[in-house]
């Protein structure tokens, strides 16, 4: 009687488990050509030989709101945090559309750029940031925003 008890509870225990795993989504980053990504990394993070740092990373859409809710509060946010505004631009990465600021800042006797990109997808963000000291950021850059590019094909239900 108690082995079936125990065996119950664990049929449970495990059914759940495979009903909650069944229910994720799946999603794999990769790194900009020429980077290493950390392993076992959450969020995914990754570095260039020269520093420059790469990160994606998944929060819940709250307030929920769309793209153009979270365009007009990352620009605000950024430039009343002394950031400086260079450009931005929408972007589409596999279904999904997103937005693009590119901001610098001083650190010490450098500059350095951010570059940030969020998507929208349901009640998720996908937020994805690369940053470096400028000269060794824009040699970066085109490999960056490639890998920007392939989120949208990253993510699957």
């Amino acid at each position: 009687m108690k082995n079936r008890r125990h065996f119950i509870q664990f049929s449970f225990i495990v059914t759940t488990l495979l009903l909650v795993i069944s229910g994720c989504k799946t999603t794999t980053f990769l790194a900009p050509s020429g980077f290493a990504a950390y392993k076992g990394e959450h969020p995914f993070r990754a570095v260039s030989p020269e520093g420059v740092m790469f990160r994606i990373r998944t929060e819940k859409n709250e307030p929920v709101a769309e793209l153009s809710f979270w365009k007009t509060a990352l620009k605000k946010h950024m430039t009343d945090s002394g950031y400086r505004y260079i450009s931005e631009n929408d972007v589409v990465s596999g279904n999904l559309k997103g937005y693009c600021l590119e901001l610098s800042a001083p650190s010490g006797d450098k500059d350095f750029i951010y570059l940030i990109t969020v998507f929208v997808e349901g009640d998720s963000l996908i937020i994805a940031e690369a940053s470096g000291e400028v000269t060794l950021f824009k040699k970066r850059q085109p490999d960056i925003i490639e890998a920007f590019n392939q989120i949208g094909s990253s993510t699957s239900p």
